[in-house]
């Protein structure tokens, strides 16, 4: 245990030089954490007033919803915690190969100003609370089975995202076919330098406002298990139908998830009308026959496999257990839905109800 606890106060120092700082415990707080085995962490990211945030190209009445009054539980004293990511790039090193052309691309999240940053706030006043837990044997069964559980709980989040971009990346030779720049960069004589600019960068999709409700005291919104994982998706006994998951995702969304500023740009001006867009002020989903505004149940895993069954697809993982009730799915609205440019009269809003993904999985893996 003297060990571990070394590690816990190594991490801990490591923790105070990134974005996030770690809050300091008050003597009551830590007189009842004597004698508790394993470790808690209170993390409270770096203070944001409302102005830092405005720069940032935060919306506080974003959709018409005063997200100081949302987060802050009515406390609004305009006083915020959080972090901001200017840009983020994924870089396709091979690109998509037509006319026989094989030319590198890249996903960017931002356009490296302060003003389009994606930016994550929650209030000023709960930490993000991390529970470390180190499990020597999690079952009965013969063998190793040691396991570290990290549990995550969390204030209600608002998250801003970047606008998104697609461009054209280093991340291939200018070689590959003489006398064309595949990496967008003014010249034909570069090599490959795996994936460390891009330019000629075009927009397909605004940035937006995602409100995500607060997982409560004492419950974990997430749950990551590495070594011997013994959690199930719903508990119980694994199944074919209740695996064993790596990272699980249970909760309880107070106030659902709420969706802003959606936005898909068609920017084909050349061969096409291009230059139009499908909009939509809002989109809401809740628990099936609760309402805009009524709570949302996840309940989602998260492996990664390595390709060896059909049953252990090679890649990322997620599998939706619940979205909504169980038996009745989720309700999804959609607001002041907008089809053509931004001075487009409203299609109206758009309903679905009852969508019931319980046992989708999404399989993400390169190609």
């Amino acid at each position: 245990m003297k060990a571990f606890q070394k590690l816990a106060l190594v991490s801990a120092i490591a923790l105070t030089s990134t974005a996030f700082a770690m809050e300091v415990a008050d003597d009551e707080t830590l007189a009842a954490a004597t004698g508790q085995d394993g470790i808690t962490i209170a993390i409270a990211p770096g203070t944001r007033t409302g102005a830092q945030l405005t720069g940032l190209g935060v919306n506080l009445l974003d959709a018409g919803v005063d997200l100081d009054l949302a987060i802050n539980g009515g406390n609004a004293d305009g006083v915020y915690k959080g972090l901001s990511i200017t840009q983020t790039v994924i870089h396709d090193d091979d690109g998509l190969n037509t006319l026989g052309l094989s030319r590198a691309g890249a996903i960017v999240m931002g356009d490296g100003t302060a003003a389009d940053a994606t930016v994550i706030f929650a209030d000023n006043q709960t930490p993000i609370i991390v529970k470390i837990d180190a499990i020597g044997d999690n079952s009965a069964a013969a063998g190793n089975t040691a396991m570290l559980q990290v549990g995550i709980e969390t204030p209600t989040l608002v998250i801003k995202t970047s606008d998104i971009y697609v461009a054209a990346s280093n991340a291939n030779a200018d070689e590959t076919v003489s006398g064309l720049d595949h990496n967008g960069d003014g010249d034909i004589l570069d090599v490959e330098t795996n994936g460390s600019s891009n330019s000629d960068s075009i927009r397909i999709m605004n940035g937006l406002t995602l409100k995500v409700g607060a997982s409560g005291a004492g419950n974990n919104l997430m749950t990551i298990q590495l070594g011997n994982e013994a959690q199930t998706l719903f508990g119980g006994a694994a199944s074919a139908v209740n695996p064993e998951v790596m990272i699980k995702l249970t909760a309880t969304l107070t106030g659902g998830l709420v969706i802003s500023n959606l936005e898909l740009l068609d920017q084909d001006a050349v061969a096409g009308p291009g230059l139009g867009g499908i909009r939509a002020a809002s989109m809401a989903i809740n628990n099936a026959g609760s309402g805009v505004g009524g709570n949302l149940d996840v309940v989602a895993g998260v492996n990664v496999g390595d390709g060896s069954a059909a049953t252990n697809p090679n890649g990322l993982v997620i599998t939706l257990g619940q979205l909504g009730t169980a038996l009745g799915g989720a309700d999804i609205t959609l607001n002041n839905v907008q089809l053509g440019s931004a001075a487009a009269p409203d299609l109206g809003d758009v309903q679905m109800l009852g969508l019931n993904l319980a046992g989708a999985s999404l399989i993400i893996s390169g190609h």
